[in-house]
Order: structure tokens, then C-alpha cells, then sequence
């Protein structure tokens, strides 16, 4: 926890005050513009009801003697002014001194009466329209026009030379703040449900051109006075941290305890001459607050982002506690400044200094913008304490007592319902606008289709059916009894592999979590046609198939045929056999793996490729090995299928055991600043890179120690399993928006924070699932909190940079923050990634891994009495 800041920080210069000199040309305009600023107290096409009184040319002098002694070479003035030479010094003094002689032209305007400086102009962005215009003979505001048409002539320039880009749609307006001038709405703008936006632009100047009512918060809107009293009710939203020039947006509320309680990011400012859409939410209903900065959710305090402080003490996000926000009284609005009790409090009004807009659309109902901001949390099925104690395992209880444990489960289900709002937000986009299609395309929410299959409807019940959502899970079987899939007629070909691990594995693990006849009766309609893929002489299945003819074939890119395809049915087909009691499905299954065993011999690690399934004699193709694409999940299944079948095959049991020993003796790497990877294996050779895909091999490898007898037990594999398991961690959270890109490379010379870099052919994030995977096992074994941290943290990026309207979209780049979408949104993201994010959370009974084996999609089916 960070110390206490100091209530108030004097600013020691030549320290804090770190501005660059401009350049000659600019840095002239830049002071004039400063200049400018604090003359003009009334120059706007907005509605200003409220401006400084008489007292502020006292104040505005004594600001520009400050000025003009930094500009005269005072030792202890800001060094933004030394350095420069003799005739911008001369120069500037002689603009100070014309300031200083000039009068200040006080503007008043009466209470309800439309400013005269709003004449000829447009609408400001208030929500309510100003009262009558003064009638045009009234003195005073003819005083205030000719003040402000003389301030208007002798900023022209100025504003010439700076060529301010003005985003703003047609029929906005743009309101100039000196720091000691604001707009005052007499209306109430405060409720228990509120949503505020508005455009700002801030330019770079110098601290000493702040006025003294501006010297470090900058306010852009308010409906509470400034300090930390109780008795300061309201709302307000501003730039800096007192006193700093930190860039943060920061948002302010009361309640019973202070009126000093603030949301922030600390990572994610406010930038300098660039116009921005700021805004935030605040809702007692939801006990939820949000800001927004220029399109991007960076705070949110039930999802966990941004920082939380009270009267300047830092405190977790998820303790701030909007239900219990005191409402403002003060029956206004400021823009430009904190309400202020007495017109004399100017020095607390921490006035902004820049530009307002408006535009016509309001800067929180962008589709992306405003699907962020309702992301919901939706609590799932909880334990009472008794029965949640009871799930614990005596390893846990022994290693962090019951106190800590159930502060774990405390925390974890609040992480919990924000997965399971995800997965209602991805599951009603598709059940919206793609519902019976394979995929939704989650921006556009156009339906696509690749075997027309309804592949993630089935990818995503056992996940359904795992977090609760029965009445989803019910209308989806009911959807199934009505369509009597697969279809007739061709369905193109497609990769059996991909098939069978998503629809026909989602349709026995729907089976075997319900017990219902109809997720049988598909999977049965399916199986039949996969089984056309078993015909080849040599045993090994043709990858492709057309699940609406039965149609087998080759690959259309590659004429071998693919580790991984070949011995990834297995599980699903020996589960269909046992359930039906036909021996079909696990006979053609196992001949295909048995192929595969006796190519490899006594050889625990093997090539990617095999040759064609339709020559007779099998042999291995090239010599590359992988724990990542085309690969993986051969080793996956030689430990599940020993497992699933009551751990009597021996024979899956030692080559699991053999390919273990030789990766660890050949493929385990670490660089100099400590990350363990896996390196892949060429002609002899390491490669220093590693797919997210293999991040599996940590659940793996725990799954492994804690089944297999314990002196069969390798001591490497559970360490290694953590340590492989916090390189993926890193794989996220070292990228700019915190996820993994598609690989990464390795540089084992280099130390922490250069050992791991993104190559340029995989910045995209496909949302994968294998970290998450990594995550669950370790916690589900060990029961160490950290790992739900770690889990939160992956978590948190996707809400933040993939949710989009109907759903989570595949993002181009990691190391961008900004990159585009890619419309995407394979079924695993369901079936898989959200599935692990859950149960990291869920109580460690939520699925049983004594009960059940997981295929390679996260298919929970139950394994073998």
C-alpha cells in the first residue's frame, strides 16, 4: 500500500517543475496564448453565468508578477524560463508589462440572463437551453460585449498561430477556460443513476502560467465543493492529482465517511493538445462507478480497474462504495471549476485551463464505448460455508488455514460473476444474431457458417451447464430436439479434428453433466458420419469430412498427415462406446493411436507429421517436435486416456512418461532473467519460441504429479509447472493491453523485461485459452490465491479491449491499444477460455477432476468405473 500523500506539497523548483523550453518561434506563442488565458474571464460561445468578481484583477496581477520576475532571471522562478536569450527576454517583459498596466475588464452577468457572449454563436452542450436574453439596452451587458470583443481582437492571433484541430461535429460549440472563469448551470445535475461526457482539450503550458485559483486540479465539471468534509456533497470529475500535473483523470465523491473518495488510472492520463471524450458513471443501484477517457474504459470498480483512494489513502478498487454516495444539494453545475460557497473562495475553485466542446453525439454512446460501460456481473451458484469447507483438501487447509481460504472464495466470487457476465454478454449476441449458425461475427453481428453445425451452441453447453445458466442450457436442447442435426445435403469439408473436439465432444459432455437423451441422440446422428473418416489402409483417419454426406478427404495444404488430428478423437470416441455400448467409435480410434505408438517405438517425443493415411506403412515426415501447434494434444491425450479408462493401460501411461523425460532433457529452456519456457525442435536444433498453445503443458504436468503413483512422480514436474505456468502470466501482462500475443520469442541471454519480445508475424490474440488452462490446474492443486490474482489479471484485458456488442472479438494487435478488431469469435472462447476463467473462481468442486477428464476443448465427460 502506498504512504499517505501529503495533504498539500510545496513545490521545490527545478525538481517538479520539469517543463521543456519551447522553441523559439512557438514558445513565444505559447506565452502569449498563456497571457491570453488569464485576460480573457469571459471569451466563449457557451453560456457562462457566473464569472469572476472584481477581485480577481488583484489576483490575475499578482500572477503576472510572478511572471515577470521568472521572465526577469529570479533565481528561484521556473526554469522554463532560463536559458533564453536577451530579445525573448526583453520581449516578454514588455507583453507582462502591457498586462499589467492593461485594465481588467470584470464581466457581470445577472442571474438566468443569456450572456452576451454567446451572441451569434451555437448551443452549448448543457442539458437544459439558458433563460431570456438580457434585453439589449441593459448597461451591463453592453459593457460585457465591448469587453469581450476586445479581448476576442486581441487574442485573434494567438489562437491563429495555434491552429487548435476542432473535432467536433456540426452544431457543437466550444467554450474557452482561463483557469479563473467557468459556466454555472443552475440546475441539479445529480441522481442516484448518472452518466456525464463531454470533449476537452488541455494544452502544454507551463505551471507558472496557472493562476493562482488553478495551481494544480484541473475541473471540468462539479457539483460538490472542494475538500474532504462530509458536508460536501456531490460529484466532481478533474485532471491531476493535488498538487501534481500527473495527467490523471480522477473522479471524486461524497459519502458519510469523506467527501474525498477518488477513482483513477494511473497508468492510462489525460493527453496534452489532443481533443479527448472524457466521462464516467456512477450507480448506487449496481454499487458500480466508471470512467471513460477518449473512448477507453479505464476505471471500473467492480471489474477491478484503475485505483481507489480515501481522503489520500490507497484502498482496493472493489471497496469503493458508490451505494453509499451522498447526493449534491446544491441544486448546480459547474463546468470549469469546483462549486464554491462564497464568490471569495476563487483560490479553491481549481479551475480548468483549456477548451470544452460539445458534440451531437454524447461521448458515452459510442457502441464500443457504451458496451463497455454495461458490462455486468451476473452471480452464479454459491456454497454455504460448511459445504465450501468441505471441498478443501487437507494439503490447503494444512498450508492456509480456513480463515484465509474462505477470504479467497470471498474475493473469487465477485471475479466470478464478472465471467459469468461474460459469458451471458457472448452467449445473448449469438443467441441474438446468429443463433443455430457455427459462429456470430461479434462487432457487425453477421452469422457465419463452416459446417453448419451450430458449433458454438454445442461448444458452449457443458459451459452452460458449469456456471449455472439452465434456462439457456434448457432452450438449446430444445432448439436441438427441433432441428435434427446434422442437416441433409452436402456441408462442405471440413477438419474432423476441429468436428470432433467442438460439437461432437460438446454434445457427450452435454450428456454426460445432464443426463439428457437428446444431447445423445445428436452426437450419435454426427458419430456415424465421422466414423467415414476411418477407411484409409494404414489405420489413421482422413482428416477432413463432410458431416452431411460423409464424405472423407485429404487436406487441401498438406498431403501428410498431422500428429496432434490424428490422436485427438480418442477421448470422445471411447466416451460414445461406453455410453451406447457400441465398440465402433473406440476400435477405430484406438487402431489410429496404436498406428502412432508403434511408429514411435520407444520414442517419447515425435514429429508434427506423419505420412498420408493412405499408404500402408506409416512413417514419420521431417523432424520437427512442438508442445505447441500440430503437437500438443497427442501428449494431452496419452495421460487422459490412462486416466479416463480407470488408469489401467500401461502401455499410455509410460509413453506419456518417456515423452516427459525427453522434453524436459530437450526442450525446457530459461533465460537470464528467469523465465522457463519451451523451446521447439528442428533438424537437432532448439528454437527459442513458444506458442501460447503450450501453456496446456502446465495443467498437464499437474495433472500428471498429483495422478500418477507418487514413485512414478518426476520432483521436476510441479516446479517446472509453476514456473511455466508464470511465463504465461507474463505473456500477458508485459504486452501494452495486458494479452498474450499468438507466440513469443525467447532470448535466453537477456535479463528480466528483455528476455521475452513479440514477433511481427503474431501480435494477435486469438482468445486462447491454454494460459487460463495453466492458471486453473495449478490453483485447483495447490489452492494458492495467487493464482485467481494471476487469473483476474489475464481476465481483466479482455473485458477491456475485446468485448464489443454481440460478443468478444479476436484482437489484430497486443501491443496496441488502439488495434483493431478482427469480427471474430471462435466457439473456444466459450467452450474453453471462459470455462477455465470461471472455474479458477468457482468453488474447486464446481468440476471434479476424481470424476471427470477434460478433453482438449474443456469438455468435462466423465471417466470409466
Amino acid at each position: 500500500m502506498k504512504p499517505a500523500r501529503v495533504r498539500r506539497k510545496k513545490r521545490r523548483k527545478g525538481e517538479e517543475d520539469t517543463e521543456q523550453l519551447p522553441a523559439k518561434g512557438p514558445g513565444f506563442h505559447w506565452y502569449i496564448f498563456s497571457l491570453s488565458i488569464l485576460l480573457v474571464t469571459a471569451f466563449s460561445f457557451l453560456n457562462f453565468l457566473s464569472l469572476p468578481d472584481a477581485r480577481a484583477h488583484s489576483l490575475l496581477s499578482a500572477v503576472l508578477l510572478k511572471r515577470r520576475a521568472a521572465i526577469s532571471g529570479d533565481p528561484h522562478s521556473d526554469p522554463a524560463f532560463h536559458g533564453i536569450n536577451d530579445e525573448e527576454r526583453i520581449a516578454l517583459l514588455k507583453a507582462a508589462e502591457e498586462a499589467l498596466q492593461a485594465p481588467l475588464p470584470v464581466v457581470q452577468a445577472d442571474q438566468g440572463h443569456e450572456h452576451a457572449a454567446l451572441r451569434g454563436g451555437q448551443k452549448p452542450f448543457a442539458t437544459s437551453a439558458p433563460g431570456p436574453p438580457a434585453p439589449p439596452e441593459k448597461s451591463a451587458a453592453n459593457m460585457a460585449l465591448q469587453a469581450v470583443d476586445s479581448l476576442r481582437a486581441r487574442s485573434k492571433a494567438v489562437f491563429s498561430a495555434i491552429s487548435i484541430p476542432l473535432q467536433l461535429g456540426s452544431g457543437g460549440g466550444i467554450a474557452t477556460f482561463s483557469g479563473e472563469s467557468w459556466l454555472q448551470l443552475d440546475e441539479a445535475v445529480d441522481a442516484d443513476e448518472l452518466t456525464f461526457g463531454a470533449w476537452i482539450y488541455v494544452p502544454q503550458i507551463p505551471e507558472m502560467s496557472f493562476p493562482l485559483a488553478s495551481e494544480s486540479m484541473k475541473t471540468i465539471a462539479s457539483t460538490k465543493v472542494s475538500g474532504c468534509s462530509t458536508t460536501n456533497k456531490g460529484w466532481a470529475l478533474f485532471m491531476h492529482e493535488w498538487s501534481t500535473t500527473n495527467r490523471q483523470l480522477r473522479l471524486s465523491w461524497t459519502d458519510s465517511v469523506s467527501g474525498c473518495n477518488e477513482i483513477y488510472s494511473e497508468s492510462t492520463l489525460v493527453p496534452y493538445d489532443k481533443w479527448v471524450m472524457v466521462g464516467f458513471s456512477l450507480s448506487k443501484a449496481r454499487n458500480r462507478a466508471s470512467i471513460m477517457l477518449d473512448k477507453q474504459l479505464i476505471v471500473d470498480t467492480q471489474l477491478g480497474l484503475g485505483k481507489y483512494s480515501r481522503q489520500q489513502q490507497t484502498m482496493g478498487i472493489q471497496q469503493a462504495g458508490i451505494d453509499q454516495r451522498i447526493l449534491s444539494d446544491s441544486g448546480k453545475i459547474l463546468f470549469g471549476a469546483h462549486i464554491m460557497p462564497k464568490a471569495t473562495d476563487i483560490a479553491m475553485a481549481h479551475g480548468f485551463i483549456g477548451f470544452m466542446g460539445d458534440t451531437p453525439a454524447h461521448p458515452m454512446s459510442n457502441d464500443a464505448a457504451a458496451a463497455a460501460l454495461e458490462i455486468e456481473s451476473v452471480p452464479g451458484p454459491t456454497l454455504p460455508p460448511e459445504k465450501l469447507s468441505a471441498t478443501w483438501p487437507k494439503e490447503w487447509l494444512s498450508r492456509y488455514g480456513k480463515e484465509e481460504l474462505m477470504k479467497s472464495q470471498t474475493e473469487a466470487d465477485v471475479w466470478a460473476a464478472e465471467v459469468r457476465g461474460a459469458m451471458k454478454h457472448t452467449w445473448d449476441g449469438y443467441r441474438t444474431k446468429a443463433w443455430g449458425h457455427d459462429e456470430v461475427q461479434p462487432n457487425s453481428g453477421r452469422p457465419k457458417d463452416w459446417c453448419r453445425m451450430a458449433v458454438t451452441m454445442l461448444d458452449a453447453l457443458s459451459t452452460l451447464w458449469v456456471m449455472g445458466f439452465r434456462q439457456e442450457f434448457e432452450e438449446a436442447a430444445q432448439w436441438l430436439e427441433d432441428s435434427n442435426l446434422p442437416g441433409p445435403g452436402s456441408h462442405g469439408q471440413n477438419s474432423l479434428f476441429e468436428i470432433n473436439i467442438r460439437a461432437f465432444a460438446g454434445l457427450l459432455s452435454a450428456y454426460s453433466l445432464s443426463g439428457k437423451r437428446v444431447f445423445l441422440d445428436t452426437a450419435r446422428r454426427l458419430g456415424e458420419k465421422l466414423l467415414s473418416a476411418f477407411t484409409s489402409p494404414s489405420g489413421l483417419p482422413l482428416p477432413t469430412i463432410d458431416i452431411g454426406t460423409g464424405k472423407a478427404a485429404m487436406h487441401s495444404w498438406n498431403a501428410n498427415t498431422v500428429l496432434a488430428e490424428a490422436t485427438t478423437l480418442q477421448v470422445e470416441f471411447r466416451y460414445m462406446s461406453k455410453v451406447t455400448g457400441d465398440s465402433r467409435w473406440q476400435e477405430a480410434a484406438d487402431k489410429a493411436m496404436d498406428v502412432v505408438l508403434k511408429a514411435a517405438g520407444q520414442r517419447g517425443l515425435i514429429p508434427i507429421y506423419l505420412s498420408s493415411p493412405n499408404k500402408q506403412a506409416v512413417s514419420f515426415v521431417g523432424s520437427k517436435m512442438s508442445m505447441g501447434a500440430m503437437g500438443d494434444s497427442y501428449y494431452e491425450y496419452l495421460l487422459k486416456l490412462w486416466i479416463q479408462g480407470g488408469k489401467r493401460d500401461v502401455q499410455l501411461k509410460e509413453a506419456w512418461k518417456r515423452a516427459m523425460k525427453e522434453m524436459f532433457d530437450q526442450m525446457v529452456s530459461k533465460t537470464a532473467g528467469g523465465l522457463q519456457f519451451l523451446a521447439e525442435l528442428e533438424g537437432g536444433r532448439k528454437r527459442n519460441r513458444m506458442d501460447h498453445l503450450a501453456c496446456f503443458v502446465a495443467g498437464m504436468l499437474m495433472l500428471g504429479s498429483r495422478s500418477l503413483p507418487p514413485e512414478e512422480v518426476d520432483a521436476r514436474w510441479e516446479p517446472f509447472a509453476a514456473d511455466l505456468t508464470y511465463t504465461c502470466y507474463q505473456m500477458y501482462v508485459r504486452t501494452p493491453t495486458g494479452l498474450s500475443p499468438e507466440y513469443v520469442n525467447f532470448n535466453p541471454g537477456s535479463g528480466k523485461g528483455s528476455d521475452m519480445s513479440i514477433p511481427g508475424d503474431a501480435p494477435q490474440n486469438l482468445l486462447r485459452p491454454e494460459a487460463a488452462e495453466a492458471v486453473w490446474y495449478m490453483w485447483y492443486y495447490t489452492g494458492d490465491h495467487k493464482y485467481r490474482q494471476w487469473g483476474h489479471d489475464m481476465f481483466l484485458p479482455f473485458l477491456k479491449y475485446s468485448k464489443v456488442k454481440y460478443g468478444f472479438s479476436a484482437i489484430s494487435d497486443v501491443r496496441k491499444r488502439t488495434a483493431p478488431k478482427r469480427d471474430s469469435q471462435e466457439s473456444f472462447w466459450l467452450g474453453e477460455t471462459l470455462k477455465y476463467f470461471y472455474l479458477i473462481f468457482a468453488p474447486r468442486n464446481t468440476v471434479n477432476l476424481e470424476e471427470f477428464v477434460l478433453n482438449t476443448e474443456a469438455q468435462p465427460l466423465k471417466v470409466f468405473d
